[in-house]
């Protein structure tokens, strides 16, 4: 599915299941890896619009957890447990849908987006704490 054929197919696949089918369309095998899952997430988050204060919240709310997975994914970061991963995937997989609650084309249709992010922000304040902490770390190492 996603992981495989060029970029083109790829991003087919991504205007097919942003807004439509959200993650419902990958499998567990694309999930292993990071590839899919983060680009189906970067590609939506790239959509928002920079002027709008609560996009811009949601932007770079969205972005911890798209690096959060990408971590997670790669194997480079292996403290997530299985409920925030779990928790975090669900409120991804409404980001990326445009037809949810409200959908992101009406007034305010990134607000309900936004409250279920904040959240599992708040329910994993301190996984997502410990992995920020991690992070710094090893950007610190690379210096």
């Amino acid at each position: 599915m996603l992981g495989q054929g060029n970029m083109n197919s790829s991003h087919h696949l991504l205007d097919e299941l942003i807004g439509r089918a959200g993650f419902s369309q990958l499998n567990v095998t694309e999930l292993c890896k990071p590839g899919p899952l983060v680009d189906i997430v970067t590609e939506k988050v790239n959509t928002l619009d920079a002027l709008n204060f609560s996009q811009q919240e949601l932007e770079r709310d969205v972005r911890v957890l798209i690096s959060l997975l990408r971590e997670t994914l790669s194997r480079r970061y292996m403290h997530l447990s299985v409920l925030a991963f779990a928790h975090i995937l669900v409120a991804l997989d409404h980001f990326v849908r445009v037809k949810d609650h409200t959908p992101d084309t009406h007034i305010g249709g990134y607000e309900d987006d936004l409250a279920i992010v904040k959240g599992v922000l708040r329910e994993f304040e301190k996984e997502i704490a410990d992995f920020k902490a991690w992070k710094q770390r090893m950007e610190d190492a690379e210096r």
